[in-house]
C-alpha cells in the first residue's frame, strides 16, 4: 500500500486516480512534480482530495508533465500555500514553479 507522503519528505506518490483516492478530504497544500521529481506546480485547497481529482482530469498543457504529487495537510490553506512557495523559492533563485502563473508571495498592496 502506498502511503501519502508529506511535503518535505523525499518520496512523491505517483499521480493517478488510485493514489489520489487515498488522500483525505481535508485542507492543505499540493505539490505536483514531473518525471524527474522537479516541482512544477504548487496549489492549495480546502479539500485537497477534490482538487487533486480536478488536476488529474485537467487539460492544462503545462500540467501534462505531472507524474508525482505530495501533500501537506494544513487547515490554514493560505498560510500553507505561502510557506510552500517560500520554501520552493528559497531553493530556486526566487523563481516560482513553471506551471504556476501567479506567485501568492507577491501580493499587491
Amino acid at each position: 500500500m502506498v502511503e501519502i507522503e508529506k511535503i518535505g519528505e523525499e518520496s512523491f506518490i505517483p499521480f493517478d486516480s488510485k493514489n489520489i483516492s487515498k488522500v483525505p478530504k481535508v485542507a492543505g497544500v499540493i505539490e505536483l512534480a514531473d518525471l524527474s521529481r522537479e516541482i512544477i506546480y504548487i496549489d492549495s485547497s480546502p479539500d485537497i482530495n477534490k482538487r487533486l481529482f480536478e488536476l488529474v482530469e485537467s487539460y492544462d498543457p503545462c500540467l501534462e508533465a505531472t507524474r508525482f504529487f505530495r501533500i501537506e495537510i494544513n487547515p490554514s490553506v493560505e498560510e500553507g500555500l505561502l510557506k510552500a512557495f517560500h520554501r520552493y523559492k528559497e531553493n530556486h533563485d526566487n523563481k516560482t514553479p513553471r506551471c504556476n502563473r501567479i506567485d501568492p508571495t507577491r501580493r499587491i498592496k
